[in-house]
């Protein structure tokens, strides 16, 4: 009797504790909807900033009538989070990176955004708040057109960059040493701008540099550090790096004496001098055959 007493007793708290797993299960779905829901709405909203920055036309027009930033044109998201924004061919006038896409100042940023490409655009000004998104890990404006107020030496501040593609962007100077600290970088084009100066001898410790392309900077010169000729692509042409190369000899230099070429049953030939038959030293002995007279 006890232990039928006993049994609805069980079966309650039985009863009890599934249901309170099923709450607790419903209260992380839910604790994470909303997370991700907030998450989406406040990179939507830091989206809409750089938006809401142009004046020429209005390339982000889709952007400002939306509050999923996963559904904007270019917009690729992972996790509930924006991790890359592409954009092409765009008119870009006026367009300037906001500071809510910085990280720090109390503001996590546009943290997981690793890929920025604005390719093929006009009117786009490159300022130092693009060099400061330091969570970057590729930033591609080939064939972009524009303004620059940064130097290049800003983009020293993007530590996580892998893949750093800015050719035709006007900038001028030296290419900057602090370049070196970029320790994760594996491609780099500066094609097409105004560098002057050598490479930098740092840039031999950039373990991970597979593409250097510094083609059309005609003022550049200077030696090749010796850890980049291992580069898989090595872009130099049009500077006058090349001119240093054969000025001091870092290519090969053409033999002095000609060389008779081994055909294919041949050997090499060999130069021998000939002998000064007038000189006494030199002079060949040509010994007579002994006479036998009889």
């Amino acid at each position: 009797m006890r232990r039928q007493l006993l049994l609805p007793k069980w079966e309650m708290r039985s009863t009890t504790t599934h249901l309170g797993a099923k709450l607790s299960g419903c209260v992380v779905v839910t604790l994470l909807t909303a997370w991700v829901t907030l998450s989406l709405g406040q990179d939507a909203s830091k989206l809409q900033d750089l938006a809401s920055t142009c004046t020429d036309g209005d390339p982000f027009s889709d952007w400002k009538i939306a509050y999923d930033a996963c559904s904007f044109s270019g917009v690729t998201c992972a996790n509930g989070a924006v991790t890359d924004v592409v954009a092409s061919g765009l008119n870009l006038g006026g367009c300037q990176i906001p500071t809510t896409w910085r990280s720090g100042s109390g503001s996590p940023g546009l943290e997981h955004l690793t890929r920025l490409s604005f390719t093929n655009c006009v009117n786009f000004e490159v300022t130092g708040a693009l060099a400061a998104l330091d969570y970057l890990v590729e930033l591609d404006l080939t064939g972009t057109q524009g303004s620059l107020s940064a130097v290049l030496m800003a983009f020293a501040q993007m530590t996580s960059v892998v893949t750093l593609r800015m050719p035709d962007m006007q900038f001028t100077g030296p290419l900057p040493p602090e370049l070196t600290s970029l320790s994760a970088l594996r491609e780099l084009r500066l094609g097409g701008n105004m560098l002057t100066g050598s490479i930098p001898v740092g840039f031999s410790a950039l373990n991970s540099l597979a593409v250097l392309d510094l083609h059309g900077n005609q003022d550049m010169c200077g030696p090749i550090p010796t850890g980049l000729k291992a580069c898989q692509e090595l872009n130099y042409t049009g500077t006058h790096i090349a001119v240093y190369l054969q000025q001091y000899h870092w290519e090969p230099p053409r033999p002095t004496t000609s060389i008779v070429e081994p055909g294919p049953h041949r050997s090499p030939a060999r130069h021998h001098p000939r002998p000064n038959r007038h000189h006494p030293r030199l002079a060949r002995h040509h010994p007579h055959p002994a006479r036998h007279h009889p």
